[in-house]
């Protein structure tokens, strides 16, 4: 597809890099502002007046999507709609996306992404439906992916991977080891500490969460409940509005206050005093949503340190997704992220070859095996894959099946791929020799 990203919003840059990686053609225009070391190494081109915009070379690509934070961005886009061009727009103010999704005929935008909505909608989900455990699904393999501390005591704490029963049913990922990232074996032995991930069938993950308790029941959505909300800014306001609407009790903290979004935390004091003040531990969940990611960190130290085990970290720099990964939040999100993959999604839908948007050192692929593809009528383990590289899903004729290493894998099958970047070489193996030289090509060049 031929697509161009507007604006230096959230997102924008991430949208590019992830269009980029699977061969879209993708150009990224400046209308002000905006980080110079990105414009120069994603190669922007800054437009200065906006009758630029209007060139048939531009209205006539596939897509247009606007991310842009200045207040004339939504007549911008609407006047290239008018045009005719197939515009995507992203809102980073509720009240602009309320208003623009009540008048979808007027303005003719295609579809209205909200900032604040997305990253809402996922701390719902992370406190309401995953009770504290940050899950990814991956919904086209009925698969979901989690993220597992071992603690001293755990039955599966000093035992090796391949001799623990629970995952039978299971595929374990990675392992996060005092800041490196192995791809577990069947030889991999658990230690305290270890940061694991998991996957399997969405039902063999929930018998794994109960049977295992490494998930605090929560009750069912009663109003009960009560958080306390750090910082200032679009993701703190958009925090603070979905547990709101969910009809909990929420504590903003370090200015965050908004019309009808949560109690203020009003007391100057240093942060460990006002954990104490708040009786942070005693809260069912701390988030951490501040434009400051090294008072993010800390904040989330403080409230581990007073016992508060259910924290969500908001992180602004997605490079330091892998850094937040050691820490002992429960939660670490990313709003550009977020909305970078939901544009994605809304734009290609699943592809042959797609590339999710993951953060941290692991690159997550979904790929459908073709005929001509080395990998096609092989055994798993005859495949000699590299350590960093794990088949954790696959599809076949709609039905999802385990992948284990004596699984043979057929043309028509869709493999969803854990790999770590040193061991990229290994996808030539699923792809059909007559792709090599223009798709994996362009992957392996960025």
């Amino acid at each position: 597809m031929d697509i161009v990203v507007i604006g230096s919003g959230a997102g924008a840059s991430l949208l590019v890099r992830g269009l980029r990686r699977e061969a879209h053609k993708a150009q990224w225009i400046l209308r002000e502002g905006g980080d110079k070391r990105l414009a120069w190494e994603l190669g922007a081109v800054r437009y200065t007046e906006d009758e630029a915009f209007f060139d048939e070379g531009i209205l006539g690509v596939d897509a247009v999507v606007v991310a842009d934070t200045s207040p004339s961005a939504a007549v911008l886009a609407a006047a290239m709609a008018k045009k005719g061009a197939a515009v995507y727009f992203v809102s980073y103010d509720d009240r602009l996306s309320r208003l623009l999704a009540a008048e979808p005929v007027q303005f003719g935008i295609r579809r209205i992404f909200d900032y604040g909505e997305i990253l809402g909608k996922r701390l719902f989900r992370f406190y309401y439906e995953e009770e504290g455990m940050q899950t990814e699904v991956f919904d086209q393999f009925g698969s979901a992916l989690i993220k597992v501390r071992v603690e001293k005591g755990d039955v599966f704490c000093g035992r090796r991977v391949r001799n623990i029963g629970a995952l039978e049913d299971l595929v374990l990922v990675t392992v996060n080891r005092g800041g490196r990232v192995l791809m577990a074996k069947g030889d991999t032995a658990l230690e305290e500490g270890d940061l694991v991930r998991i996957i399997g069938k969405v039902e063999a993950v929930d018998r794994f969460r109960r049977r295992y308790g490494v998930a605090v029941p929560r009750p069912e959505r009663d109003g009960d409940r009560r958080f306390i909300v750090f910082g200032e800014g679009a993701k703190a306001r958009a925090a603070q509005r979905a547990l709101v609407r969910a009809g909990a009790d929420v504590v903003t903290w370090g200015g965050a206050q908004t019309s009808g979004a949560g109690r203020p935390f009003l007391r100057d004091l240093s942060v460990t005093d006002a954990m104490e003040d708040m009786e942070v531990e005693r809260a069912d969940g701390f988030v951490a949503a501040s434009e400051d990611d090294g008072m993010n960190f800390l904040t989330v130290a403080a409230a581990r340190d007073r016992g508060q085990r259910h924290c969500a970290m908001c992180m602004c720099d997605t490079r330091l997704m892998k850094v937040a990964d050691r820490t002992q939040a429960e939660g670490i999100f990313s709003a550009d992220l977020l909305l970078a993959r939901e544009i994605k999604k809304a734009l290609l839908g699943p592809g042959d070859l797609s590339l999710h948007l993951f953060p941290g050192n692991l690159e997550i692929y979904e790929i459908v095996l073709k005929e001509g593809a080395q990998a096609a009528g092989k055994r798993i383990d005859e495949l000699s894959l590299s350590r960093g590289f794990l088949i954790g899903g696959l599809m076949r004729k709609g039905e999802s099946v385990t992948p284990k290493g004596y699984t043979a894998l057929e043309a028509g099958d869709r493999l969803l791929i854990f790999l770590l970047p040193e061991s990229d070489w290994d996808l030539r193996k699923f792809i059909p020799q007559r792709s090599v030289g223009s798709m994996i090509t362009e992957l392996f060049s960025l």
